[in-house]
């Protein structure tokens, strides 16, 4: 008996494998293996235990118990759409940890686990991993392989076409709602760090609350990560350095983990010991236009979004979604 391993990020096409491989080898050993960022969109849990209940297949719930705002904060960095780091530890290396070193991550939990037909199915030797990426993602195979070997990984959306709809009729499943809302994935709420301009702007227009939070939590992490850098830069010695890096930690970092709402109030120390001539808090964003941050708040204020000639090719495109696996 084989054991095929789905990783099931939540969106359609990682669904549609699952329903494949239901259907073609119902009596092997399937999985439905998902990593959790922890700021995905409530529907997306629906989904993914609906999906497992009415297929009747096992899923295994991981996560490092980090969001990506914590990621940031800890890293000392803003992702972007040319750099993001999201993925690469909140799920790749938590999915590798598990199954190449037997290292659960904090969070483990399994949902219809009475349908594990073998609890042995991390043997390379013995086992098939599966992702949901189409032909439009081709660029992505050659790196997965590479990153899982010594699996065998496989991608039956490359290698054939599925109609999507007949499974989500046939198991008489709802769509998650951010494909409804216009979103191309089902991925953190609609707050892809990877994303361009475009998913911003449908973000700001389908989902404005989440939109204003996410705005706040850029200029925080903006001011947060500029003023690190800067202590990093001043000519103090350790223990002093160490108590405006402890004072930075204690007005931020209980907003990052999500335990109170606004930061202290925080005196950037490039006002206190920079140039009066250039106080400013150095400028990070999660976008780009021509090569220069652009924040959330100036698309917010940007009466000349329209004009797409302002940006780059690569800082228009309004995909996102993370590259899950494929990093190293």
């Amino acid at each position: 008996m084989m054991n095929r391993v789905v990783f099931f990020s939540g969106g359609k096409g990682s669904f549609v494998v699952a329903c494949h491989l239901k259907e073609t080898y119902p009596n092997d050993n399937l999985i439905l293996y998902f990593t959790d960022s922890l700021i995905e969109d409530q529907d997306l849990y629906r989904f993914l235990f609906e999906a497992s209940d009415k297929l009747e297949l096992p899923l295994l719930y991981h996560s490092a118990n980090t969001t990506p705002i914590q990621l940031m904060a800890k890293q000392k960095i803003l992702f972007n759409s040319r750099f993001g780091n999201c993925s690469k530890y909140l799920k790749m290396k938590v999915a590798q940890d598990y199954f190449k070193k037997d290292k659960e991550p904090v969070l483990h939990q399994w949902h219809n686990g009475q349908y594990l037909k073998n609890d042995l199915f991390k043997k390379a030797e013995d086992t098939i991993l599966y992702f949901g990426i189409d032909f439009t993602e081709m660029r992505r195979v050659e790196p997965i392989k590479q990153n899982w070997s010594p699996y065998k990984v496989e991608f039956p959306l490359v290698d054939d076409v599925f109609d999507y709809d007949f499974y989500f009729q046939k198991y008489d499943i709802k769509r998650p709602r951010l494909y409804n809302l216009g979103f191309s994935h089902n991925n953190c709420s609609g707050k892809c760090f990877k994303a361009g301009v475009k998913h911003f702007k449908l973000l700001k227009d389908k989902l404005p609350k989440m939109f204003e939070e996410l705005m706040c939590q850029e200029r925080h992490l903006q001011i947060f990560v500029s003023s690190y850098h800067h202590i990093k830069k001043l000519d103090l010695d350790d223990e002093d350095k160490a108590l405006l890096y402890k004072e930075l930690d204690d007005c931020y970092m209980d907003y990052f983990d999500g335990k109170v709402n606004k930061p202290k109030l925080y005196i950037p120390p490039n006002v206190m010991y920079g140039s009066l001539e250039n106080p400013s808090v150095k400028k990070y964003s999660f976008m780009k236009r021509k090569g220069q941050p652009y924040t959330l708040r100036d698309l917010k204020r940007d009466n000349n979004f329209t004009q797409m000639s302002l940006f780059n090719n690569d800082e228009i495109y309004d995909i996102g979604g993370c590259s899950n696996c494929l990093e190293k």
